[in-house]
């Protein structure tokens, strides 16, 4: 399982703000604001794990409330699914479609391995980014207890309270499938989640 302590950290990695054009704005606003219920929760969550450590009571309360919210996002997001199809660049920008992985992304294995395959099919129509589909990818692979292909999956070591990555498929050529995907080389992707800044 990844571990929530991670949770706030990957968002932030992923976080876009670009906005080209859309067909639906009204839509595309409506999901920046799911983003924005989706991140905040996240916030505080990173702010009390800090202050009291990821398994004390403080955020287990925070985790169930922000569990609401996410199975709240994710309704949602079916129901646009259900009337406009995956949500695209071209229908509601960039950050629109990010926020639609992003809702995914933090949903149960079940609803990502149903999801995925609209996923798939927008990245390869141009109306998706793949990097999202690599990640989510990922994700069900470590959820199966398999090695994850791109590296994009990090868990909280309890003992030494580090962040680590789960075991990666034939690691010698991760950054070769990173960048075919438009992701940035491993160990840059790993230090940006860490918050570690490189001078090199």
């Amino acid at each position: 399982m990844i571990h929530r302590a991670f949770a706030l950290a990957i968002t932030m990695v992923l976080a876009a703000t670009s906005t080209q054009a859309q067909t639906n704005a009204a839509l595309r606003e409506e999901l920046l604001e799911l983003r924005e219920t989706d991140q905040a929760g996240r916030v505080h969550l990173n702010d009390a794990i800090q202050e009291h450590g990821p398994n004390s009571p403080e955020v287990f309360a925070l985790w169930e409330e922000q569990e609401r919210v996410d199975a709240q996002n994710l309704r949602r997001l079916r129901e646009v699914i259900s009337e406009h199809g995956w949500p695209s660049i071209s229908m509601v920008g960039y950050d629109g479609a990010a926020t639609a992985f992003l809702i995914v992304q933090h949903a149960a294995n079940e609803a990502q391995v149903e999801l995925l395959p609209l996923l798939v099919a927008a990245a390869d129509a141009g109306e998706a980014d793949p990097g999202h589909v690599a990640m989510l990818q990922d994700r069900g692979l470590v959820a199966q207890d398999k090695r994850q292909l791109y590296g994009t999956q990090l868990y909280h070591d309890e003992a030494t309270g580090e962040l680590k990555l789960y075991p990666i498929e034939d690691e010698a050529n991760v950054d070769a499938r990173r960048r075919e995907v438009g992701l940035s080389p491993l160990a840059e992707y790993v230090d940006a989640v860490k918050g570690v800044r490189r001078d090199d």
